[in-house]
């Protein structure tokens, strides 16, 4: 009689040589966060960055399937031999003055940043001539539409169905004092030798909403008065979905700034050159997104009562 096959080989033999696929982890990743800064004007903006990374030699690498990384840019990389890319559209000026340092620096109009590999030499090691495969356009007088958000999100793993992309909506990001959108494409070392590549994907999205258009007061804020929508659930396909929230200046001019709800944890960090503390919102963690999928934060400055007797009024 036939010794009896042991159960995990027969589920490896069922499952065939596709089985052992299962067992790899996974050579893509997503990471999207949301950073939510009350300015010193009384603005608000808001920073979003979605970063896809994934461990394939696109121009090595005779890849037909992909996952989280979009297939119309792994085959622009592929086709065109393309070694970096940056492409950013904006409307408005960064106001410097009223809002301190931008987050990420963008001229207005459409700007575009090309770098093309080198097919002669080593594709890794550096040289004098990179400049030579460098290309720059520029038409300040662009107008940024929905036109051009649309296949930006389109770009995203969860378009804008899951995740922080449900804020994105077009009629809110497009009647602020400042609007920037961005893609960047850059090869990242996987080792210290750099014997081998990732590629990453960061889409940007830069808004600074003022509170006198709105009409919704100069201090208070929350994510609905700013997307008119809510976050629901996260992206499926993320590792990390997280929101930050600036309260560097817990205390201002004897007022009190409120975050609700609790934040999952808070975070202090050195932000070009300045010490920031951050309320950090965790859209993975299961108890951040209630029953009712809706997390709508809010940002209250709040003035302590005052027991001073009320001034006596002057009568003629």
């Amino acid at each position: 009689m036939a010794a009896a096959i042991p159960l995990s080989l027969l589920v490896l033999l069922l499952l065939g040589p596709g089985g052992w696929c299962l067992a790899e982890h996974p050579r893509d990743s997503l990471r999207e966060e949301l950073v939510i800064t009350p300015l010193p004007s009384g603005d608000v903006a808001a920073t979003f960055q979605f970063r896809t990374r994934w461990d394939s030699e696109l121009q090595r690498e005779g890849v037909s399937h992909y996952r989280l990384f979009p297939k119309a840019l792994g085959q622009l990389i592929s086709k065109y031999s393309l070694r970096e890319l940056h492409l950013s559209f904006t409307q408005g000026f960064w106001r410097t003055r009223y809002w301190g340092p931008p987050f990420l620096q963008a001229p207005s109009g459409a700007e575009l940043w090309v770098w093309f590999q080198d097919t002669v030499t080593e594709p890794l090691s550096p040289s004098d001539t990179d400049h030579y495969f460098l290309r720059y356009a520029v038409l300040p007088r662009e107008v940024v539409c929905t036109e051009n958000l649309t296949p930006w999100k389109k770009l995203l793993p969860c378009s804008s169905k899951a995740g922080l992309s449900v804020l994105l909506k077009a009629d809110r990001l497009f009647h602020t004092s400042y609007h920037s959108q961005a893609v960047h494409i850059r090869p990242v070392c996987r080792n210290a030798r750099c014997t081998s590549i990732s590629w990453e994907l960061r889409q940007t999205l830069s808004v600074v909403f003022d509170a006198f258009i709105t009409g919704q007061g100069k201090k208070d804020w929350s994510l609905f008065r700013m997307f008119s929508r809510t976050l629901t659930e996260p992206c499926p396909l993320a590792s990390e979905s997280r929101v930050y929230v600036d309260i560097t200046n817990y205390n201002q001019d004897n007022e009190t700034l409120e975050v609700h709800p609790s934040p999952t944890t808070t975070y202090q960090d050195v932000i070009l050159g300045t010490r920031k503390t951050y309320a950090i919102y965790d859209l993975l963690d299961s108890a951040m997104i209630n029953n009712s999928r809706n997390l709508n934060i809010q940002l209250k400055w709040k003035r302590p009562p005052e027991n001073e007797a009320p001034p006596v009024p002057f009568l003629h």
